[in-house]
């Protein structure tokens, strides 16, 4: 008599316990702190995870998306906050960005390309974003003062021009002369050059580059190129350096000068001129 309610209560059992089954398996699976990382489903963690090793010829971790149009890794962040953090400077190879300094790449565009069949300026690129690499490559420049132009420090000094030259007059033994400089703001001076005369192992010319602080400093004058001086008598010469200090000019915070000392013995002594080049970024 009593089979049929045993029988009632391990029917009961299994359907309760199926039940359950059902019930666990319909709730999501979380891994959390301390669980290991899960594939496929949701990993939540409020600290730091950190994968470790040492592997000489290849990277610690490989993501691969084989699906057409997936993407390997998405990184998401607050606004404003990035989404990479690194400690190397090393150059990623086939990385192509949107963006640098969050400037996108009309930014950088140094010149566009003309479609003659659409008659009009169009972006025609090959390689990025539609621009040539020489679109990217450095502009380079070169400024220039002829001897001519220069003036004497002192208007007590004495001095003459024979052509492009200027040299210390007959009543002076020596004078400084000076030109200002005035280079594009923001390029870097590579090289220095003044061209000058010497024919006299009695005479001289010591040339330097200058600049005179305006907001900082107001009033002192360093050196951007080190003295240059001729030696001996070579004639005519040129006095060059590529040893900048400085270079990054900032016609905001300071103005530039070029000046030579030049020494007469009566002989044909002076300066022809100066020549910098620069680079523009």
């Amino acid at each position: 008599m009593d089979r049929e309610p045993r029988r009632m209560q391990w029917g009961g059992l299994f359907v309760g316990l199926m039940a359950g089954i059902l019930l666990v398996s319909a709730v999501p699976v979380i891994a959390d702190i301390g669980d290991p990382v899960l594939q496929g489903t949701v990993n939540v963690a409020e600290k730091r995870t950190t994968l470790s090793g040492a592997d000489g010829g290849d990277a610690m971790l490989l993501v691969t998306n084989k699906a057409p149009r997936g993407s390997g890794i998405e990184v998401r962040v607050e606004p404003g906050r990035p989404p990479f953090v690194v400690n190397s400077t090393a150059r990623v190879r086939k990385l192509n960005a949107d963006r640098l300094d969050g400037k996108s790449i009309k930014a950088f565009m140094l010149k566009a390309a003309y479609d003659k069949d659409r008659d009009r300026i169009v972006d025609n690129a090959e390689r990025l974003n539609g621009l040539d690499s020489t679109a990217f490559m450095t502009t380079t420049g070169a400024w220039s003062c002829p001897g001519n132009s220069w003036v004497p420090a002192s208007a007590l000094s004495d001095y003459r021009t024979s052509g492009p030259l200027m040299s210390v007059g007959i009543g002076s033994a020596s004078a400084f002369f000076r030109c200002a400089v005035a280079l594009p703001h923001g390029v870097a001076v590579g090289s220095v050059a003044f061209t000058v005369q010497d024919s006299s192992p009695g005479a001289g010319v010591e040339c330097a580059l200058y600049r005179t602080g305006l907001t900082t400093g107001i009033g002192t004058t360093s050196q951007l190129a080190a003295d240059l001086v001729t030696s001996g008598a070579p004639g005519a010469t040129v006095l060059a350096t590529d040893q900048i200090s400085f270079a990054v000019v900032d016609n905001t915070r300071y103005a530039y000068y070029a000046g030579c000392t030049v020494v007469e013995d009566g002989w044909d002594t002076g300066i022809y001129g100066i020549t910098i080049s620069y680079t523009a970024p």
